[in-house]
């Protein structure tokens, strides 16, 4: 199963850290993924996978 969010602000976003950190683990612990993207241009894209 994927998951992605993403939005288009053009503003930094701050997902936190430890968000980032706990929402990794939670991933693996499933074995699947957790990425957080910020590019220049603005936005973030989140992306959790795990496998069913």
């Amino acid at each position: 199963m994927a998951l992605t969010f993403a939005d288009r602000a053009r503003r930094e976003t701050d997902f936190g850290y430890d968000r980032q950190i706990g929402d990794a683990e939670r991933a693996a612990r499933l074995g699947g993924t957790f990425t957080v993207e910020s590019p220049a241009q603005g936005g973030t894209r989140l992306s959790w996978s795990v496998p069913l």
